[in-house]
């Protein structure tokens, strides 16, 4: 049987796919998931002062509960976990990444989300 011409293929349907970055968002527990976007924004959303990156968006524990499919009620158990280690502090309603924190395990996903070929961290 012939394929109806009047139809798109399902593989050149962009609506309904999604990104590397998103499925591998997916597969990942949700501190992972949080990491990833918090690195994600450090590289695309951020600016440096000294050893600390300070991220530009002011974002709520819902936002970031959107972000990863989670409840904010994790994000927020998450997040003073992160304080807690000394990785993550708030700073006039901004989260402030720490010399402690690691990109590296996040470097290759931004890489293909920003489209770059090579991403110096921070």
């Amino acid at each position: 049987m012939e394929k109806s011409t009047d139809a798109p293929d399902e593989e050149d349907s962009s609506d309904d796919r999604i990104d590397g970055f998103s499925a591998a968002l997916i597969g990942l527990p949700y501190k992972a998931r949080l990491e990833l976007v918090m690195s994600d924004l450090a590289f695309r959303a951020s600016f440096k002062d000294g050893m600390e990156i300070i991220l530009i968006p002011e974002l709520t524990h819902e936002d970031f509960a959107a972000m990863i499919g989670s409840s904010r009620f994790i994000v927020s158990r998450l997040i003073v976990e992160m304080i807690s280690a000394g990785l993550v502090e708030r700073s006039a309603k901004r989260y402030v990444l720490s010399e402690k924190w690691d990109f590296e395990p996040y470097i290759q996903l931004i890489k293909a989300r920003c489209g770059l070929p090579d991403l110096a961290v921070l």
